[in-house]
């Protein structure tokens, strides 16, 4: 039997708590077929908070302050975590689903942002809402070397 998680399983997994995959399902309840599907599902949702852990964790030294004429066009630490999460979900949903992705759109004086101005784009029928635009690439990138490059300076 093929199925998609209902609300209750979506719960149930995002509210895990640190359980393990055995303790919050019972055998006798569910196919071995539903369970492996929600089992790869549970250990999908850990390797988003690993991901988004390891980025805020090794990310010291990429955010700088400073006085930009275009603040809400720049990613500060703070709003790190929304970003990481928003990421994650668009490349899911862009590999798991074929979902285009929002990204930010280079131009011409935006040089020094990390996202494009816009507040919503509609590409090919389909409306993207500003909670869902990504950062440029090279953000991206250039966080991600960096949080690189403080992981293996630790390990050494």
């Amino acid at each position: 039997m093929d199925w998609g998680l209902t609300r209750s399983h979506e719960s149930l997994i995002s509210g895990s708590n640190g359980k393990t995959f055995e303790d919050i399902v019972r055998g006798d309840l569910l196919s071995k077929a539903e369970k492996e599907k929600l089992k790869k599902t549970f250990e999908n949702r850990k390797s988003k908070a690993r991901f988004i852990t390891f980025i805020e964790k090794h990310s010291s030294g990429y955010f700088k302050g400073g006085n930009y004429k275009a603040k809400h066009c720049k990613i500060p630490k703070k709003q790190l975590s929304k970003v990481l999460r928003t990421i994650y979900d668009a490349r899911s949903s862009y590999l798991h689903n074929g979902e285009p992705m929002y990204l930010s759109q280079p131009m011409h004086g935006g040089e020094k942002w990390d996202t494009d101005p816009s507040m919503g784009m509609i590409v090919d029928n389909r409306s993207f809402s500003a909670s869902q635009k990504l950062p440029f690439t090279y953000f991206f990138e250039g966080l991600v070397r960096q949080c690189l490059l403080n992981f293996l300076k630790q390990k050494k």
